[in-house]
């Protein structure tokens, strides 16, 4: 992204466009942009609007990104540990290769997005949303993802150790080959298009809900 893009929007004067970090981004309009190698760290970017964006080899870490929209957006190997993403949008989104560790994800949307090689590891995600995602191998490690919504989610292969999915609503999802040791499922809602790597007695055993 040329520096005269990011004055023209920050109304500003930039000595060096990679570096914003801790600037005050917030409502800003980055939609559509090629965002490449730009560092906003501990940036505040609430309700900044990425929509369509193309977000490359940047670092977004701790940054403030409550309310911001990144649907339809492009993003690969890009820093998002300990940012705050609460209801973020990241509708029919594109994320690969990408660190979204140790995040505040509460209430955030990744519907109909694709994920590949995305790691969520010890992030707290409680009522996010993968209604209709394709996060096919990701991790899912040590999350909190009570109350999640990952209805007619495609998650084989994912990595669900020790995950807390208490209450989550996964009706039609795909958890075929995914790892879900130890993981904790009391009140978990399923119906008869769930696939899972394991039985519907063990399923009903381990406190899911079988749907009418």
């Amino acid at each position: 992204m040329a520096i005269k893009e990011f004055e023209k929007i920050l109304d500003v004067k930039l000595q060096d466009v990679d570096d914003l970090r801790l600037k005050d981004l917030e409502g800003r309009d980055f939609s559509n942009l090629k965002i490449e190698d730009v560092n906003m760290n501990s940036a505040n970017a609430q309700g900044a609007n990425f929509s369509g964006s193309d977000i490359v080899g940047s670092n977004l870490g701790r940054a403030d990104l409550r309310e911001a929209d990144f649907s339809g957006s492009h993003i690969d190997k890009t820093w998002f540990k300990f940012a705050n993403l609460k209801r973020t949008k990241f509708i029919a989104s594109e994320i690969v290769n990408t660190k979204m560790r140790n995040l505040r994800i509460w209430s955030s949307n990744f519907k109909k997005a694709f994920l590949m090689n995305v790691s969520f590891m010890r992030s707290d995600m409680d009522r996010v949303s993968f209604e209709d995602a394709n996060a096919r191998g990701c991790s899912f490690f040590l999350t909190k993802m009570r109350e999640a919504n990952l209805k007619g989610a495609d998650m084989r292969q994912c990595t669900f150790f020790k995950a807390n999915l208490r209450r989550s609503d996964m009706r039609g999802a795909d958890l075929r080959e995914t790892d879900l040791e130890k993981a904790y499922f009391t009140g978990a809602l399923i119906d008869k298009s769930t696939k899972l790597p394991f039985s519907t007695q063990r399923a009903l055993k381990l406190g899911m809900v079988l749907a009418s």
